[in-house]
């Protein structure tokens, strides 16, 4: 809904606040600073139009609080809020939008955008809520496959495999994305009740030595998967190509 005013016998253009929410820097993918360089040529082709209405966009964002998605997912609620009403307290004919990469705020910020009825877009993740209008009336997402989404993929094709237990690699010492992922697919198979054998550790301190979890492998019939970036995986595959070519 456009909101417009009359003032002296004529309308005045509607006027559109774009606020995006988030962390800054680069311990994630879904940091303002990878969205904002996409964001300004969006907002300058929309800046095209204004005599027909305007743009004003305003990023929220805390270097010393907010450094990573869990702190933001803790606190996005207050600092949003706080912008929300000083914004309508001065003008509160704009129309407001909420636009976001979204790490694992994205309910957070539903609760938020539902109550005040503004629209939610968010362009990296979002989560099931999304499905229920009811609960979630303004979001959209432009993710086609969101990292929430990552946990019932990979029990999906465990599952379609017939794998009835896993093992899972994590590597705490990877980007957000990496741990965030690992933390829902984790939580998913302990609500599912899928058995599970978990493996971590710290890339940037060592790599990991497969031997044992090989070891246990050989034992057990079971799946392997790897939450970790491309690098982890090689390893993996090199270990295991080199543990082949001494057996023979």
């Amino acid at each position: 809904m456009l909101h417009r005013e009359p003032t002296l016998g004529r309308m005045e253009k509607p006027h559109f606040k774009i606020v995006s929410p988030g962390v800054i820097g680069f311990s994630t993918l879904a940091s303002l600073s990878f969205l904002g360089p996409a964001l300004e040529p969006g907002l300058n082709d929309l800046r095209r139009y204004d005599n027909s209405f305007t743009v004003s966009h305003t990023y929220l964002y805390n270097n010393n609080t907010l450094v990573d998605c869990d702190q933001v997912t803790s606190k996005v609620q207050d600092m949003l809020s706080k912008w929300y009403y000083q914004e309508t307290a001065k003008d509160n004919q704009s129309t407001i939008i909420i636009l976001t990469p979204g790490c694992t705020e994205g309910t957070m910020l539903n609760q938020l955008a539902a109550k005040w009825n503004v629209l939610l877009i968010t362009t990296i993740n979002s989560d099931i809520q999304i499905r229920f209008k009811a609960q979630s009336p303004t979001w959209v997402t432009t993710s086609i496959a969101p990292s929430v989404y990552q946990g019932y993929m990979c029990l999906g094709l465990l599952r379609f495999y017939n794998w009835t237990s896993a093992y899972v690699l994590v590597d705490e010492g990877a980007r957000n994305y990496f741990t965030n992922t690992a933390k829902l697919t984790l939580q998913l198979m302990a609500r599912q009740y899928f058995l599970h054998v978990t493996f971590t550790f710290n890339s940037r301190k060592s790599d990991f030595d497969f031997t044992e979890m090989l070891t246990k492998m050989a034992r057990e019939r079971r799946g392997m998967y790897s939450i970790s970036p491309a690098r982890g995986s090689s390893n993996f595959l090199q270990f295991v190509h080199t543990c082949r070519d001494n057996r023979t």
